[in-house]
């Protein structure tokens, strides 16, 4: 199993910042809420970022983690719910070390190999990643 969601140190319940009165504060100490309650943050500020700077306001910054149906989901919500194309996988950053290393160690910018290649093998070794879900091929 993946640790990212699996592991024992992954948190399973939302994390507030706040001050000693329990109202969010960016410089407070973290405090466990309920779900509700951080939903109901959520909302108090994304509709004032809203409502403040129009669309362009709010952004999403998005996980290499996501499956492809959950990317497709932030998409749609982003672009078709708040009108903004304000959405940033983070593949450009994580990819940017990936494709230093792929030039210093193959010569070229991806991974060696295609997906004919799969055809020609015995065996296929995959960690951290559930292929059948993140690359529906």
């Amino acid at each position: 199993f993946c640790k990212i969601m699996y592991g024992a140190d992954r948190l399973k319940q939302p994390l507030l910042r706040m001050n000693s009165k329990g109202e969010f504060d960016k410089k407070g100490d973290f405090a466990p809420v309920s779900w509700q309650r951080a939903f109901d943050e959520m909302e108090v500020h994304i509709k004032s970022a809203l409502k403040e700077k129009g669309p362009e306001g709010i952004g999403v910054f998005a996980s290499g983690q996501y499956t492809v149906m959950e990317g497709y989901a932030a998409q749609k919500m982003m672009k078709a719910g708040f009108r903004s194309n304000a959405f940033d996988p983070n593949a450009r950053h994580c990819m940017a070390s990936a494709v230093v290393g792929f030039y210093q160690t193959f010569g070229i910018d991806e991974p060696s190999g295609c997906y004919d290649d799969i055809e020609l093998t015995d065996t296929v070794v995959s960690w951290g990643s559930n292929m059948a879900e993140m690359h529906p091929i």
